[in-house]
């Protein structure tokens, strides 16, 4: 568990949308309250956060390297 893990966690556990640039990874111990459905949406929304996430940021360094003085 790190302390980027929180914030997703508390976001599904409060029924809130996980923070736009969170890479965390959501707490499963957090979850044993939920349904077994309600822990696999949890973890479906917080693997596509970090996706969108890791897609934004190769988008970036995509541009970023088209107009760097070395690429």
């Amino acid at each position: 568990m790190e302390q980027i893990d929180i914030a997703a966690t508390l976001a599904v556990l409060f029924a809130v949308p996980i923070p736009v640039n969170s890479l965390g990874v959501i707490i499963h111990e957090a979850l044993v309250g939920l349904s077994i459905g309600d822990q696999l949406k949890a973890a479906y929304i917080n693997a596509m956060q970090i996706l969108r996430v890791a897609r934004t940021g190769l988008a970036d360094h995509a541009q970023s390297k088209k107009t760097s003085w070395y690429g």
